[in-house]
């Protein structure tokens, strides 16, 4: 079995949460001081800090949003790429 036989025709958006979408691109701005070149932890990470700044900024969401953001917006940085909003 292969995922053409589990997926259906026209497959559906998945990303299903419209607040943390709303939101991302904020996120992504709001953490880019923890991923830049001059961000130095001792050699370790700064994801900590990063996910303080999120809670902080957005107090309403649960620890497992915060994560799944910072998850995602520290992929942007880290990858080199830029955020644009499809």
């Amino acid at each position: 079995m292969n995922n053409a036989d589990v997926l259906p025709a026209a497959q559906s958006e998945r990303r299903t949460n419209a607040q943390l979408r709303k939101i991302f691109p904020d996120v992504v701005s709001c953490i880019a001081p923890f991923y830049g070149p001059e961000a130095v932890a001792m050699g370790g990470s700064l994801d900590y800090w990063a996910a303080r700044a999120i809670q902080d900024r957005f107090p309403e969401l649960d620890a497992l949003e915060v994560r799944t953001l910072l998850n995602a917006a520290a992929r942007v940085h880290l990858s080199g790429g830029s955020y644009a909003e499809t």
